[in-house]
């Protein structure tokens, strides 16, 4: 990717544009005008009426992305870098083609539904689209949960994209549903394949705008109560991870509620895992062990109570792997292999209650299994992470980032003595805003 601002960015400010400006004077969204000065793929039709406005070849405005397998933004163009051009990876060939086929299908609907008739006399074909989108977007969830992130990405943001637009204008809930579903979708796949340290912004500023387009249009009642808890339960963590700790606690006292009147139970026990770890990421460990044994009280009781518990003791493990790399707590080594060691006796017991899908889930046990050893056993943090490698690459690159941050930091355990690696945790340049891993 080239440095610098975006040359579709730096023409519009030359013609003194906003990007809403730009968006009502192409007749596209905000969010796609967003999308293509952030790099991220927009569709063949979308390029061409930008570059038609403002007279403008695609390649001189940074739009010149002709595969869309290859364009989804500056996260997946560095992760076809780090996996040798494959974004896809091992993608079985006849669910691509049955996917497009159907694909096609949900476009001529969509089409027909909608070519040279006034906006009133759409009611007709709406639900004959709509079955169609809702099929599709079942068959990607179901693509989703195997690890095609990749192709899913691509897709949903395809699909999302035709949709929001007459969504935008319409009040049928149903409509509104499935944008959701899709944005949802798109939201969930980009965070499966931005690269972890730079994704947190992108991911946020998704998720902001479907709240805005679809949970604040409607009334939260249905499908939308668990939907929108689930909205909060992920964009609270990056607002974790990038410490914005106000905004990340009051997605999870929001989240709680929502969950508790959805009776989502594993949503529920995410949200009071999340407070807990909240604290722990802040460096206050009385109070994380405190949010903790309210997790536990509060979800005893349940048939399933069995697996939240877990999930609160894997997460207590990821807590003290965070208190082992704290970089604004001055801790010695010993202090700090034990807390690694403490975690790993808990990473190896995890049969919890995700909201991720499991394959996901598991590798990334599996890596912060290897970012402990960085501490009590380098080697097979490396040994490790050479295992793990694969199907990241093939199904989930976000934790491309974190696997190389593991083999930079176990080689710098390797080559040096502990004082010195201990200075190495508190260089900038090693960390991800104030998180080293």
């Amino acid at each position: 990717m080239n440095n610098g601002e975006h040359p579709l960015v730096k023409e519009r400010r030359q013609r003194n544009l906003t990007q809403k400006d730009l968006a009502a004077r192409t007749r596209l969204s905000a969010r796609t005008i967003w999308c293509a000065e952030n790099s991220i793929s927009i569709s063949l039709d979308s390029r061409k009426r930008i570059c038609t406005y403002l007279k403008k070849t695609a390649e001189e405005l940074g739009l010149n992305a002709s595969d869309p397998d290859k364009a989804w933004g500056q996260g997946a163009m560095e992760d076809s870098t780090i996996v040798g051009g494959s974004i896809v990876g091992q993608f079985d060939e006849t669910k691509r083609d049955t996917l497009r086929m159907m694909a096609g299908l949900t476009a001529g609907a969509y089409l027909t539904g909608t070519r040279e008739q006034p906006a009133e006399a759409k009611g007709a074909n709406e639900s004959v689209d709509l079955d169609m989108i809702n099929d599709y977007t079942g068959a990607l969830h179901k693509l989703f949960e195997k690890g095609e992130s990749s192709y899913v990405l691509q897709q949903s943001q395809r699909w999302y994209d035709k949709l929001e637009p007459r969504q935008r204008q319409s009040q049928d809930i149903r409509l509104a549903e499935l944008s959701m579903r899709l944005g949802m979708l798109m939201c969930a796949a980009q965070q499966y394949i931005l690269p972890w340290y730079q994704r947190d912004q992108t991911v946020i500023h998704t998720y902001n705008h479907i709240e805005e387009s679809i949970f604040q249009k409607f009334p939260l009642k249905g499908s939308l109560v668990s939907a929108y808890a689930q909205l909060l339960a992920k964009r609270g963590r990056h607002y974790r991870v990038l410490w914005q700790f106000d905004a990340s606690i009051k997605e999870c006292e929001h989240g709680l509620t929502l969950a508790k009147a959805a009776d989502n139970f594993p949503l529920y026990t995410h949200f009071l895992c999340e407070r807990a770890h909240i604290e722990v990421t802040c460096g206050n460990e009385t109070g994380w062990l405190q949010k903790l044994e309210e997790a536990r009280r509060g979800v005893l009781g349940n048939e399933n109570q069995a697996k939240a518990l877990n999930q609160i003791d894997y997460m207590q493990g990821e807590g003290y792997k965070r208190l082992a790399f704290h970089a604004q707590k001055t801790l010695s080594f010993a202090t700090r292999e034990r807390y690694a060691n403490v975690a790993l006796s808990r990473l190896n017991q995890w049969d919890g209650a995700t909201i991720e899908i499991p394959s996901y889930e598991s590798l990334v046990i599996q890596t912060s299994k290897a970012q402990c050893m960085i501490f009590t056993d380098p080697e097979s943090a490396l040994r490790l992470t050479d295992q793990l490698r694969k199907p990241a690459e093939q199904h989930f690159p976000t934790l491309l980032d974190k696997i190389y941050r593991v083999e930079f930091l176990a080689h710098q355990r390797l080559q040096t003595n502990k004082n010195a690696f201990l200075r190495t945790l508190h260089t900038s340049v090693y960390r991800a805003g104030k998180n080293v891993i």
